[in-house]
């Protein structure tokens, strides 16, 4: 498992049992109508249903700010893609299963669910989108064609919405009368208090334009409980009350503002449409089931609702809207069927929701490596100062590798942009580090992607033509590496180094390319241990590389003008030997055969020296 998909894993569980914490917590304070005054307000949303569309807002805006719209724009419609590719996924996945869900757990967590995605806030904020499995490559200018084809779509859909509630809630508003009966009043005052409202901001008025109570608004300043211009009994009024209360105190408006504008945004999905009827449907069974829990005024509740039908047109909740869902509230509210609150169900449901996302990205526009590489400076300006590959570091200026060539092939590339992507380090990659008037600049080229990382940014670029990895293991190709672990006599002393490649030749059809021949002066040579005990007992040599004959090492004992060979033994992969002098330079010689199918002679270097 990577590290980003371990942090992720942890974001997840962590998040699962916070929400596990929270539907528990509302649930008991849902249920429990004799609490201190001093406890917070009892009917309580589980999710903020307006967290993932205030991000997309505040990131378009800061990035169009700080970047420019022409910048900015793509950037988030990749974002919006991605992210909503992935509820629409989910949406068409809930829908089928809905029917049973409804039949075995809680209403109250059937309606959470239509708001889980806005959870995946923190996917893009806090954990890094790991690769993807799958990238849509959007082939040259399409991206503007195609944004411009969404924001056409997402405007009419979400200003038609807005302007039907708007207009709707002038409708109702116009003639309305704020009602001023104090027996009416008591009965909202006394429900207000059951429920811990601190402070009522809501109005209560008398409309002629509705046949059903419904409540109104987005803001509790702005929000309106709307009575018809009918009479109740007091213990209808508490009814009605309360159902309205428990919509305003879990914001089921902005639940509804959520699915609109989910559905906005993928107003080309017939699900999403059908999704936000749904949402609908649920946020009523909900408010019904958290109503009666507790009483016994099933019958009254039923006849209530069948009184009329109302109308629920943008952002209202209304106690009894649809006709058409009428029958399946009515059998819910009067069979009073025990159910299971469905926590861990909803906590399950959200860890394969956080799990499953960023697994697909869309590339767009085009670029070449040489303008994303050095988008304001002159290349010829920027010197290559060693390149990773697997197994070690080469250095242009000392090795014998043709850096033109490696920097025709990088400014070649053909590049698409793709936005909040990582990478394991645990994939293959080839880094390049640059020195540029700007500092130093660090590119790594991986299967698919390019990612270039500075002091002041770091881009991700994906790769429509995969790495031609047998160009490039041909300019560079990978330099094996061995692990040196030292023994002390008293075998309670052991220390390990990674000692330097100092001469590097490869062998292919017969013909030598030489790659690295270096004459390192002795405050060079890496891999020095300093220590007070001279008497190493055993030296242990491992390598990455499959040998293809046994290796030799050179002693140079620091003490004296002539050094000598020995033969490690070889044991279970590992070859060892016992070293006569402690205080030496040494150079072990050794042949490899290379993931190529190439032969690499080897020499490596490493020093110890006993104070």
């Amino acid at each position: 498992m990577s590290i980003d998909l371990m942090i992720k894993f942890i974001y997840a569980f962590v998040i699962g049992l916070t929400l596990i914490a929270v539907i528990y917590r509302n649930q008991e304070s849902e249920s429990d109508p004799h609490r201190p005054e001093s406890i917070r307000q009892r009917y309580l949303p589980y999710v903020s249903a307006v967290m993932l569309p205030c991000i997309f807002a505040a990131l378009l805006l800061l990035a169009s700010f700080q970047f420019g719209p022409r910048y900015a724009l793509p950037r988030i419609f990749s974002l919006i893609f991605v992210i909503f590719l992935h509820i629409s996924l989910y949406y068409m996945l809930l829908l089928p299963f809905l029917p049973l869900l409804r039949r075995t757990i809680s209403a109250r967590v059937c309606a959470l669910l239509w708001t889980l995605p806005n959870l995946l806030y923190i996917q893009f904020s806090f954990v890094r989108v790991q690769k993807p499995a799958w990238v849509i490559s959007v082939p040259g200018n399409l991206i503007w064609i195609l944004s411009a084809l969404w924001i056409a779509g997402f405007t009419a859909v979400f200003l038609h919405a807005l302007l039907s509630h708007l207009l709707f809630r002038r409708k109702i508003l116009k003639d309305s009368q704020a009602v001023t009966d104090p027996a009416v009043l008591e009965i909202l005052d006394r429900e207000t208090r059951d429920a811990n409202f601190q402070k009522r901001k809501f109005k209560l008025v008398r409309s002629p334009q509705v046949p059903a109570p419904l409540s109104i608004g987005l803001f509790r300043s702005s929000t309106r409980i709307v009575l018809p211009e009918k009479s109740f009994s007091p213990e209808e009024y508490a009814l009605i009350f309360r159902h309205e209360l428990i919509h305003i105190g879990r914001e089921d408006a902005w639940a509804k503002f959520f699915l609109l504008f989910s559905t906005a945004v993928c107003w080309f999905n017939p699900f999403l449409w059908i999704a936000r009827k749904k949402c609908s449907e649920d946020l009523e069974l909900s408010c019904d089931e958290t109503v009666l829990q507790g009483t016994g005024d099933r019958q009254r509740y039923a006849e209530l609702i069948l009184k009329a039908a109302g109308d629920d047109r943008g952002f209202t909740t209304c106690l009894s809207s649809a006709a058409s869902t009428m029958r399946y509230r009515l059998r819910e509210i009067t069979r009073a069927e025990k159910k299971r609150s469905g926590i861990f169900t909803a906590a399950l449901i959200f860890f394969i929701l956080f799990m499953s996302c960023g697994y697909v990205g869309l590339a767009f526009g085009e670029h070449r490596g040489s303008e994303a590489i050095f988008p304001e400076t002159d290349p010829s300006l920027s010197s290559l100062d060693s390149i990773r590959v697997e197994g070690g570091k080469y250095y242009p200026k000392r090795d014998f590798i043709d850096a033109a060539a490696l920097n025709s092939y990088l400014s070649d590339l053909e590049l698409q942009d793709i936005a909040y992507s990582s990478f394991s380090d645990e994939e293959k990659f080839i880094e390049f580090q640059y020195t540029s008037p700007d500092g130093l600049q660090f590119v790594r080229l991986y299967d698919s992607y390019l990612e270039i990382s500075s002091m002041d940014r770091k881009e991700i670029y994906y790769l429509p033509e995969p790495t031609d990895w047998e160009t490039l293991n041909a300019l560079i190709p990978e330099i094996p590496a061995a692990e040196i672990k030292l023994l002390a006599e008293d075998k309670r002393s052991e220390y390990s180094l990674t000692p330097t490649v100092t001469r590097l030749v490869r062998v292919s059809d017969g013909r030598e390319q030489i790659l690295r021949d270096w004459e390192l002066q002795k405050e060079e040579v890496t891999g020095i241990i300093y220590g007070s005990d001279p008497r190493l007992r055993e030296i242990f040599i491992s390598f990455s590389l499959p040998l293809q004959s046994e290796i030799e090492v050179f002693i140079q004992p620091q003490d004296q003008e002539s050094g000598y060979w020995v033969t490690p033994q070889e044991e279970d992969g590992t070859w060892r030997f016992s070293p006569s002098a402690a205080s030496a330079v040494y150079t072990i010689r050794a042949d490899f055969s290379g993931k190529d199918g190439a032969a690499y002679q080897t020499e490596f270097t490493f020093s110890i020296e006993v104070n």
